[in-house]
């Protein structure tokens, strides 16, 4: 599970359970919070992370846009 904490252990664990829950932006946040060198040990995790967040975000605005009543058809 999700630990507390600040230990890159700590980070890891949220991280996962973030994509495990379709979190993408928050993982790409911590993915952020890692050091240094196990971000480059990622290598293009963040960019998938980051496309997948896009989409998600893309996604939202079109059910929003769609599920919004017509102009002018407001009663």
């Amino acid at each position: 599970g999700a630990q507390t904490g600040d230990g890159p252990d700590a980070v890891l664990s949220r991280l996962e359970a973030a994509v495990n829950r379709h979190d993408f932006a928050g993982a790409v946040t911590l993915l952020g919070q890692l050091p240094e060198p196990m971000q480059q040990a990622a290598g293009e995790v963040r960019a998938k992370l980051q496309s997948l967040a896009d989409a998600d975000s893309f996604l939202a605005d079109l059910r929003k846009k769609a599920l919004a009543p017509a102009a002018g058809n407001e009663q």
